[in-house]
């Protein structure tokens, strides 16, 4: 006997990256059905616990997980890593993601996912703090904005998503300027980035040391000079995430050199490069960063 409950479809959750995990655990503990797919996972179902800042107990949680669409989704959520998009979206089912909304946190541009896929995807961003102690542990650490995602309330499945994610109890935007919400999330990220590379230097202690402060100036400086004229940046509010930044927390290229990857330097060298106005005379300081960041990932590879 079929099941015609909507809340009986699976919400799928592809991707192995800290997001993932973190969606899948929250919307699970609020009583989605929800099913992992990643290629990174082998066993049937998988055990994380999750510790909220906002709340003092630790939840753990048992999920599904596995490789392959089985049953027509509630919502299919790709929360893939630079080094896993392509492998990843294979899990998709086309077939099985009909007249349901597919949200995308991926670094692909949306409408390269949309043809690789065949059906449209909605960009969407997390602005916040994931730290994975260990492969099933995630501490989430907070987020200014929570998720952004580029559309409106005219769109078909617009109350199907908000009731949805509601249940991760996040602050949740939606505005259909996607070059806005690109830029708003990557400009801050960015250069959180690009600080950590140039100076490894714990962000608790930007406040502390002049140096390190003058090293930021420069570097948002330079980032915000080439944003698309058509954006709203605002440099101050840049300023206020990154000092926000809470202890532990690194960005996720880091991690990717320790790993000898360089699929997030690749996304943020072809973003910038799309700029026009991006060069070593505009960036010095960023265009020479990533350049010898770019050749130290290289040389790791070439060992």
């Amino acid at each position: 006997m079929v099941n015609d409950d909507p809340y009986f479809k699976p919400v799928y959750i592809i991707g192995d990256t800290p997001l993932a995990c973190f969606l899948s655990a929250k919307l699970s503990l609020a009583g989605e059905n929800i099913y992992r797919l990643g290629a990174g996972t082998s066993n049937p179902s998988e055990i994380y616990t999750l510790k909220d800042i906002s709340e003092k107990n630790k939840h753990s949680v048992r999920l599904p997980a596995g490789k392959v669409m089985h049953t027509p989704a509630r919502m299919v959520i790709l929360c893939l890593g630079p080094e896993q998009q392509k492998s990843g979206l294979c899990t998709f089912s086309t077939a099985k993601a009909e007249q349901c909304p597919v949200i995308s946190f991926c670094r692909m541009p949306p409408k390269d996912i949309s043809k690789i896929l065949r059906c449209p995807v909605i960009p969407a961003y997390f602005d916040g703090w994931l730290i994975m102690p260990t492969s099933s542990e995630i501490d989430y650490k907070g987020a200014v904005k929570g998720i952004t995602l580029s559309l409106d309330e005219k769109h078909p499945l617009f109350d199907d998503i908000r009731q949805i994610l509601a249940k991760t109890y996040l602050n949740i935007h939606y505005d259909s300027d996607d070059t806005q919400n690109f830029w708003e999330y990557f400009l801050p990220e960015t250069t959180a980035t690009l600080f950590s590379l140039q100076t490894h230097a714990p962000f608790k202690d930007i406040s502390k040391k002049t140096p390190l402060r003058q090293i930021l100036n420069t570097l948002v400086d330079e980032i915000v000079s080439i944003s698309p004229s058509a954006t709203n940046t605002d440099k101050e509010q840049i300023l206020r995430e990154i000092y926000g930044i809470p202890d532990q927390w690194q960005p996720p290229l880091i991690e990717q050199i320790a790993h000898k990857q360089g699929g997030e330097l690749s996304f943020i060298i072809q973003t910038l490069a799309k700029q026009s106005t991006y060069n070593t005379t505009t960036c010095p300081t960023i265009a020479k960063l990533l350049n010898q960041t770019l050749k130290h990932i290289l040389s790791l590879v070439e060992e």
